[in-house]
C-alpha cells in the first residue's frame, strides 16, 4: 500500500516528545556514575553531555514555534535552567557551554523577551559563573565587555541588568581567589631553592584580566547611566 509521509525539521521532531520539558530533567544526571557498556562505572564525568543537552535545549529555545515559547515563559525564562546548573558541579560550565550561550543570545534577536531572560538569568548571572574555572571566568568577563560594544538593545539591557551593585559583588567574589594559601608566589624545590609556581602566576594574571574587564563594565554602565 501507499503510506503518506511528512518531513519535519529537527526541532519540531523533538516537540513531538515532549520539547523542553523533557530534556531539562537530564540535568540532574550530570554528575551520577556513569554505566558503561562493558558493566564499569567511569570515573568522574563527562563535561560533554552538559553540552549536548544545553544545544538541545537552546535549539528548542531559538525555534519559533508557539509551544516552546510557552514551556519557557512557564519556566522563569531560562531561570529553570540556571538553577539546574547551580545543582551541578562547577566543571559543567565550561567555554564551550559558553560559546552555546552566546550563540543562542545573538540568535533570539527575533524574541526580546528570551533574549532578556537569557542575558538576566545566565550572562550576567555572576555567582553561577564563580563557580567555574578562571580561564571560564576571564572568558565570561570578556564576552560582556564585548556584548556593551554591541547594538544598543544589548547595551540597554546590560545596563539595566548590571548594575553597580551586581558587578561590584562580582568582583568581590574574585577576590576570594586572592588568599596566602593560593597566592604564593614560590614553592621550596628538593634542592631547597625558592622555584617559580607557574601555576599560581596564570592564576593571578587571570583574575586581574577578569577585575580589569569587570571594571570596563562597570566604567561602561556608569558612563550610560549618567548620559542619560
Amino acid at each position: 500500500g501507499t503510506y503518506v509521509s511528512e518531513a519535519q525539521k529537527f526541532s519540531q521532531g523533538l516537540l513531538s516528545v515532549g520539547g523542553i520539558k523533557a530534556f531539562l530533567p537530564l540535568f540532574t544526571q550530570l554528575d551520577r556514575p556513569m554505566l558503561l557498556y562493558d558493566g564499569t562505572v567511569a570515573k568522574g564525568f563527562d563535561t560533554r553531555l552538559s553540552l549536548y543537552i544545553l544545544r538541545i535545549v537552546l535549539l528548542l529555545a531559538r525555534s519559533s514555534t508557539s509551544g516552546n515559547r510557552e514551556m519557557l515563559h512557564h519556566v522563569g525564562n531560562f531561570s529553570v535552567v540556571s538553577y539546574l546548573l547551580y545543582q551541578c558541579s562547577g566543571r559543567h560550565l565550561t567555554l564551550d557551554n559558553l560559546q552555546v550561550l552566546i550563540d543562542t543570545y545573538h540568535a533570539l534577536s527575533w524574541n526580546a523577551r528570551l533574549r532578556r531572560g537569557l542575558m538576566q538569568n545566565l550572562l550576567v548571572d555572576f555567582s553561577l559563573w564563580s563557580r567555574a574555572s578562571l580561564d571560564v571566568c576571564q572568558k565570561h568577563s570578556e564576552t560582556l565587555s564585548l556584548l556593551l560594544r554591541g547594538d544598543k538593545w544589548t547595551e540597554g539591557c546590560l545596563v539595566e541588568l548590571c548594575n553597580m551593585s551586581k558587578i561590584i559583588e562580582a568582583l568581590s567574589q574574585h577576590y576570594e581567589y586572592l588568599v596566602p594559601s593560593t597566592l604564593e608566589s614560590s614553592v621550596e624545590g628538593a634542592d631547597g631553592e625558592s622555584n617559580s609556581d607557574s601555576s599560581t602566576s596564570s592564576s593571578t594574571a587571570s583574575i586581574r584580566a577578569i577585575r580589569k574587564n569587570l571594571w570596563r563594565v562597570a566604567g561602561h554602565v556608569l558612563r550610560c547611566v549618567t548620559t542619560m
